[in-house]
């Protein structure tokens, strides 16, 4: 017999930068971050270095931890950046609910009182499935 404790189960999610990440990508990374704390997540920011970006890692901590303070009112870090061979990385909980600044782009289902229709979040269920095959007529079989 298999025994399963009910321990809870942690996502790590995975937030990749450069030392001169464009701003609207940093926006669009910081957004994805903050969805993921706001969901419950650790999230682990990691940015590489490539080539001679190596020899200026001023810019790299610069970079996350503008990154980490910008992330400051959904969740903290677990520990200071710090350089792992040609990266550095630093692991970010979320906050408790309670203390947490709220999602300012939340994914949900809002009815529309107007239009008497529901706005979908994108997620897939099988309600606001798209199915092609809804409709398809099947052409009856000849009979020899």
């Amino acid at each position: 017999m298999v025994r399963f404790s009910e321990s809870a189960v942690t996502k790590i999610k995975e937030i990749q930068l450069r030392p001169f990440t464009d701003p609207h990508d940093y926006q669009y990374k910081l957004q994805h971050a903050i969805d993921f704390l706001c969901e419950d997540m650790k999230v682990k920011v990691l940015l590489r270095f490539r080539g001679r970006e190596n020899a200026h890692k001023e810019y790299g901590f610069e970079t996350v931890k503008k990154f980490v303070s910008d992330l400051a009112p959904y969740g903290k870090a677990d520990t200071e950046p710090r350089k792992a061979g040609r990266g550095i990385t630093v692991m970010l909980a979320p906050l408790a609910p309670s203390k947490r600044k709220e999602n300012p782009n939340p994914k949900k289902r809002h009815f529309n009182e107007n239009t008497q229709e529901t706005q979908d979040n994108g997620e897939t269920t099988p309600e606001n499935l798209n199915n092609a095959f809804d409709d398809l007529e099947l052409p009856e079989e000849k009979q020899a």
